[in-house]
């Protein structure tokens, strides 16, 4: 008799719960390891508040949106940086979905489930979810015109 581990037969069984699953996991631990450990914002979130407050068009950093979504987050949340990392979790797990979304309608679910439950470690190893929006919006932009795009293909 064949022995099936019981991941695989849920992954088979129920491919987006153990998608929401991955994503949820790793959106809180991302968002309770800085509220923990740093003491002072990270990287240049503080660079980052700073030009969301004077809410500029145009900055030699980059588009606004970064900014003036970060400063939103941040007076939101009573002035606190909890904010601003709930924010970019916010947007990690539309990355993800967005992700899982594209590759269910590329290769099926159950695959799909495999394939954003691999991403995950390596999107979470490669940028730091507590240091930004940018790096944290970047992907979902580019999943959701990746999906926009492969449902203009698939309708001829």
């Amino acid at each position: 008799m064949r022995f099936t581990s019981l991941v695989v037969e849920l992954i088979r069984a129920r491919p987006r719960l153990v998608v929401w699953v991955v994503v949820l996991v790793q959106a809180a631990i991302w968002l309770l390891l800085p509220l923990i450990f740093y003491g002072s914002p990270p990287g240049n979130l503080a660079t980052v508040l700073a030009f969301g407050r004077e809410y500029q068009v145009g900055t030699d950093m980059g588009p606004p949106l970064e900014f003036w979504l970060a400063d939103i987050a941040f007076r939101a949340a009573g002035n606190h940086v909890f904010g601003v990392y709930l924010l970019a979790q916010v947007c990690e797990i539309a990355t993800f979905i967005a992700f899982y979304q594209l590759a269910r309608a590329i290769v099926g679910g159950s695959v799909a489930a495999m394939a954003s439950t691999l991403a995950s470690p390596w999107c979470c190893c490669s940028s730091a979810g507590a240091s930004l929006l940018s790096r944290a919006s970047t992907p979902f932009r580019l999943a959701s015109e990746s999906i926009r795009n492969w449902d203009d293909t698939t309708t001829f």
